[in-house]
């Protein structure tokens, strides 16, 4: 009887400890799998992602492993789910996300996953995609887990593009406020920020991406923010940065060409527009500014944009910034007109 009970004991107790090793070997795969994943989601949001090299791929083989071993492991379909859905197979995707609600409702990553799958295949243009079904399941995967950067990230992508810009900087903000190197996130605020109309806000966010990542397009975007609050001298020295960052884009040099316009500075106007066509001897803009500011020299008048300009100057104070509006929608007929 007792060695009945001693062997009963041994077999338990191996069972316990093959379970226990089971357990283990699953935990590492999943664990493999999301380092792999969150790498990935980390360089988008850090704006440092260019491809993924076929990690996404390495991350759903080390799920998929999890998975063999314990079909029930809800997180490690969750994972998965946005990985598929990160290379484009949003069927599989969504499949998953279900699983992984299924297997447990209270799971924040998996109704930010199925989100993904609905906003994914909204931005690619394949049929059967919800702006309210992503936002929706967003909300739900908010409301688990509040600093959620991954899910206010994409919601506020949603608001973004359906013009309810106050949300969408609710939710950027809140990402900040958890994660304050999310470069992602400063940009998509700045930007809103920019076309409400807010340039002060926009500069603070931009100078923030700057201290991060001094990319010539932060400065080129920061510098078009100074130049329409009226900071003409802020704006060139950006451009001239962004210049020295990428001397063969021919854009900044019309930005800060137009810039030297409104300064009445037309020698300096001139020699970025015809740098601007060195670079792309077809650019109607750069030709456009060109006879314009010929066409005031030589018939000593000014043009639309300088009379505008003269308007903004003389005008009183609490006045400026309609004359300035109207200025600024005149200039980017000026530098988007080809």
């Amino acid at each position: 009887m007792k060695k009945c009970s001693l062997v009963i004991i041994l077999i338990l107790l191996l069972v316990i400890s093959i379970l226990g090793c089971k357990q283990k070997e699953t935990e590492i795969y999943f664990e493999n799998g999301k380092n792999i994943l969150e790498s990935i989601i980390n360089e988008i949001i850090l704006g440092e992602f260019n491809n993924d090299n076929g990690r996404y791929d390495k991350a759903i083989l080390e799920f998929n492993k999890a998975i063999d071993i314990n079909p029930k492991f809800a997180e490690a379909y969750a994972y998965r789910s946005r990985a598929y859905s990160g290379k484009g197979d949003f069927d599989q995707g969504y499949s998953d996300a279900n699983v992984a609600i299924e297997l447990d409702a209270n799971l924040a990553y998996a109704y930010y996953a199925r989100g993904y799958v609905y906003g994914g295949r909204i931005v690619n243009n394949i049929s059967n995609s919800r702006d309210d079904q992503a936002i929706s399941d967003y909300n739900k995967a908010i409301e688990l887990d509040p600093n959620l950067i991954v899910a206010l990230n994409n919601r506020g992508g949603i608001y973004n593009r359906k013009g309810n810009y106050d949300l969408a900087i609710a939710d950027y903000s809140q990402i900040i406020e958890v994660n304050p190197g999310a470069l992602i996130a400063y940009i998509n605020r700045g930007r809103i920020y920019d076309r409400k109309g807010d340039y002060d806000l926009a500069i603070a966010d931009f100078s923030q991406v700057i201290k991060i990542n001094q990319e010539y397009e932060y400065f080129l975007i920061r510098g078009l923010c100074y130049r329409k609050n009226g900071d003409y001298n802020l704006a060139l020295i950006d451009f001239t940065e962004a210049i020295k960052l990428n001397s063969k884009n021919y854009n900044i040099y019309i930005r800060r060409g137009l810039t030297y316009r409104l300064l009445f500075d037309y020698e300096l106007a001139m020699k970025d527009f015809e740098t601007a066509l060195q670079i792309q001897p077809n650019n109607s803009i750069a030709k456009k500014n060109l006879e314009q500011i010929l066409s005031i020299i030589e018939g000593n008048h000014f043009n639309f944009l300088e009379n505008l300009q003269q308007g903004v100057l003389s005008a009183p104070e609490e006045e400026r910034s309609i004359h300035r509006l109207l200025l600024n929608i005149i200039i980017s007929n000026l530098e988007n007109d080809e």
